[in-house]
């Protein structure tokens, strides 16, 4: 903010001393000439104040909009929801981890074969790619809080034997701007550059559901 006012400033004093220059060439006569003067000049203070008002109104706003953010980020994440654009930056960070692999900066996550674990909360998504012997690597995600498996908040991202596999949260499903993101980001796009032969990368979905859930009469139709 001081870069503000010292700009405000210094145009404030240029124009004035302008103003006080130029005015002597008109020709006025000398009371006409000091309300000309005294006039711009006021003119110019206020326009001044109203500026350097409007930037400390902005600045204000701006920051009250993060405060409260940041507040609805941390009572999301107490919550266990994902916040908003989590999924996004789960994404970039995996990306970013496949680039730098030895596949090369052609793998990426539309070009790639994936699939994508959907459930509800507490169905072991997380605990049945753990334990699928398939010797994942986590890209991007949360996995464990200290020796047990934690559940997911919004997305975890794997690589196996060149596939990528995504796991959606319980509670992404309930959120479609997030999850919508999540799709996008997972669109298919062209194997070429990943395995070196044309064709679109194929997707599948795995629905994980808990024993109970199977159990509970009528689940063939609610399912």
């Amino acid at each position: 903010m001081k870069k503000v006012f010292g700009i405000v400033g210094g145009l404030f004093v240029v124009f004035v001393s302008l103003v006080w220059l130029l005015a002597s060439t008109l020709g006025l006569q000398e009371r006409d000439l000091w309300i000309l003067r005294i006039s711009l000049t006021l003119m110019a203070m206020v326009a001044s104040g109203l500026y350097i008002w409007y930037r400390l109104k902005s600045e204000s706003d701006t920051a009250r909009a993060l405060v409260s953010s940041g507040s609805g980020g941390q009572a999301g994440a107490a919550a266990g929801v994902a916040p908003e654009g989590e999924v996004d930056l789960l994404a970039r960070e995996a990306a970013a981890r496949l680039a730098a692999s030895s596949l090369g900066k052609g793998a990426s996550l539309s070009s790639l074969p994936a699939i994508l674990f959907l459930g509800p909360e507490g169905s072991a998504k997380t605990t049945s790619i753990v334990n699928s012997g398939l010797e994942t690597e986590l890209l991007a995600g949360h996995v464990y809080q200290d020796t047990a498996v934690a559940p997911t908040r919004a997305a975890n991202f794997w690589f196996s034997r060149g596939t990528l596999m995504v796991e959606a949260g319980g509670k992404l499903l309930s959120n479609p701007g997030e999850f919508g993101r999540l799709i996008r980001r997972l669109r298919p796009g062209s194997l070429a550059s990943a395995v070196g032969r044309g064709g679109t990368a194929p997707r599948a979905a795995v629905v994980v559901l808990p024993c109970d859930e199977l159990m509970k009469p009528g689940a063939g139709e609610s399912l």
